[in-house]
């Protein structure tokens, strides 16, 4: 018990704390990075004739220099020397979408038995193939996301505190490194417990910019779901027992 809940209790405090402690070491160490940005531009491609056949015109596309350009410079000469339909990304931003990646596979680790147990609760049905029974979960973890987890998606990245990608980059390399410690430990986490714990230390550490009314909301729906949760299970459990299940 103490292994389960002791886990999901703390890492909520732990992941505050990290963010809250990290926040202005990284925010000094990467202080210029922002002023950097990386480009990616495809050149276009220019139609050549090259012979007629039967009255046709065959045409070949040949680019004028490489098809793709990549440079790195400050973000003033970027504007001026790459065209408008380049991919333009700042250092900090490409550092966030990184993290943000590390934080998916850390979420990974962790996750599996959750999966596991999906897997198991959809093999009751009976009479389907191992490949069958992943698809059912992932089109149900699909339909859930689409649903209902863009509620979640907005309040995280909207209504928790603005963030800039140094902030982005200081809150997911919190997360992501906390859970895959604890995945490694056979401790099992809520990783969207832990970003949103980040995110709310990311948001009273630069200038208290938390909304605290929201976090108060979140606070309320994690004490009160948690215990439901086990009141729901235990009630479903001694039920399927009493008639013999």
């Amino acid at each position: 018990m103490q292994k389960i809940a002791l886990p999901l209790a703390i890492s909520p405090v732990v992941s505050f704390a990290l963010a809250w402690l990290m926040f202005p070491i990284i925010r000094r160490a990467l202080a210029g990075v922002n002023s950097f940005c990386l480009c990616v531009e495809i050149q276009q491609t220019q139609i050549v004739p090259v012979y007629q056949s039967h009255g046709a015109i065959v045409a070949t596309a040949i680019a004028d220099h490489q098809p793709i350009h990549v440079a790195t410079d400050t973000v003033e000469t970027c504007e001026q020397t790459v065209s408008h339909s380049a991919l333009k990304l700042r250092f900090a931003d490409s550092l966030h979408v990184l993290t943000g990646g590390s934080t998916s596979f850390a979420r990974g680790l962790n996750d599996t038995p959750k999966i596991a147990a999906l897997l198991i609760g959809t093999s009751l049905f009976g009479g389907m193939t191992t490949p069958q029974l992943f698809g059912i979960v992932a089109l149900g973890m699909c339909a859930g996301s689409l649903l209902a987890g863009r509620k979640v998606l907005s309040t995280l990245s909207q209504k928790i505190t603005a963030m800039d990608g140094i902030e982005g980059f200081t809150a997911n390399l919190g997360s992501s490194a906390l859970v895959t410690m604890a995945t490694f430990f056979g401790l099992p986490l809520s990783t969207t417990h832990v970003a949103t714990s980040a995110i709310v230390g990311i948001g009273a550490r630069a200038h208290g910019r938390a909304n605290w009314h929201v976090v108060r909301e979140i606070a309320v729906a994690w004490v009160v779901t948690l215990p439901t949760a086990a009141m729901m299970a235990y009630l479903a459990t001694a039920t399927m027992l009493y008639f013999g299940f």
